[in-house]
């Protein structure tokens, strides 16, 4: 039976900053739902709505 979107909203994924490689674990609800995040170790802005990172969270 195939999951639905609310049900894969509760997942944590592993998102890593691009520039300094730290990982924070993040709802999948909060990911679809938001277009950046900032780092929580460097400040960077971590640019969620991008079409890489889109295509490693569909693997």
């Amino acid at each position: 039976m195939a999951m639905t979107l609310r049900e894969t909203d509760s997942f944590e994924i592993d998102v890593e900053c691009p520039r300094c490689h730290r990982q924070a674990k993040t709802l999948v609800g909060w990911i679809r739902t938001h277009t950046q995040m900032e780092c929580a170790n460097c400040g960077d802005i971590i640019d969620i709505e991008s079409k890489n990172f889109r295509w490693h969270e569909q693997r």
